[in-house]
C-alpha cells in the first residue's frame, strides 16, 4: 500500500545577480521531476556570508520576472526581500516565515547548490533547517559532498528517492545527481566587466535589461 502524498512547495533560493540559464534549467528540471504544487524563485536579501550584491533588489526582481514570463509553472517569491531590506537575511528566518505560510503537513523543499552545502555550517542555525524543510542539493563542479565536514549528519538525513519529499513535511536531504549547475552569476559579471561574450548564458530579455540599464560596470 503506497503512502499518502502531500502537497510540495519547492523554493529555489539565490542571489540571482543576475538570473541565468542555469537557474531556469534547474527549476524546470525539478518541476518536471517532482511536479510540486508550486516552484518559487526566491531572491535573497542581504546574505551575511556573501559579498555585497551588485544589482539592486528591484533590478534583480525585474530580471527574474523577465526570465520566467514564459514559464507559467514558475513563480516569484519576494518574502525575504520584503522582510530584510536593510538588514542581514538568514535562510532559517525565511523558512520560518514560509512555514507559517505553508504549515505542516505541507512539504517544503529548499533548493541549493552543493557549493552552498559545503559552507552550510556558516549559516544561522543550519542544523535546524531540516526541522522546517527538506534540502534538495544540486551538484556544482568542484564541490563534491564528500568534502562536507559533517558527514554523519549528512548521511543520517540523505535519501536517493525524490518521491520521499512528498511523504513528510521536512527532514530529508536529497541530491539530484543527474542535474548540474555549470553556470555561475559571478562568472557572468566578470565577463561583462571584461567585455567578453555573456548573452548566451542568460535569457534574452534579461540580457536586454542588463544592456539597457548598464548593469555590472557595463559602460
Amino acid at each position: 500500500m503506497s503512502r499518502k502524498q502531500i502537497n510540495l512547495i519547492c523554493l529555489l533560493g539565490g542571489s540571482f545577480d543576475p538570473i541565468h540559464r542555469g537557474h531556469l534549467k534547474i527549476a524546470l528540471r525539478i518541476y518536471h521531476l517532482l511536479q510540486p504544487t508550486q516552484l518559487m524563485l526566491m531572491p535573497c536579501a542581504n546574505p551575511k556570508h556573501r559579498a555585497p550584491l551588485q544589482a539592486t533588489p528591484q533590478q534583480r526582481l525585474d530580471m527574474i520576472q523577465l526570465a520566467i514570463q514564459r514559464y507559467t509553472q514558475l513563480t516569484l517569491c519576494q518574502d525575504e526581500l520584503q522582510r530584510c531590506q536593510d538588514q542581514s537575511s538568514y535562510t532559517y528566518d525565511t523558512l520560518c516565515h514560509m512555514r507559517a505560510r505553508f504549515p505542516k503537513p505541507i512539504s517544503i523543499a529548499f533548493i541549493m547548490g552543493s557549493d552552498s552545502l559545503l559552507s552550510l555550517e556558516q549559516w544561522e542555525r543550519w542544523e535546524a533547517l531540516l526541522t522546517l524543510s527538506h534540502l534538495i542539493i544540486i551538484p556544482r563542479p568542484g564541490y563534491e559532498l564528500h568534502h562536507f565536514k559533517h558527514q554523519p549528519w549528512l548521511q543520517k538525513h540523505s535519501c536517493t528517492n525524490p518521491g520521499l519529499l512528498r511523504e513528510k513535511p521536512c527532514g530529508t536531504i536529497c541530491q539530484l545527481k543527474h542535474t548540474t549547475i555549470n553556470i555561475a552569476a559571478r562568472d557572468i559579471r566578470q565577463r561583462i566587466q571584461q567585455y567578453q561574450p555573456f548573452l548566451h548564458l542568460i535569457p534574452y530579455k534579461v540580457g536586454h535589461y542588463i544592456l539597457t540599464h548598464r548593469l555590472y560596470a557595463l559602460k
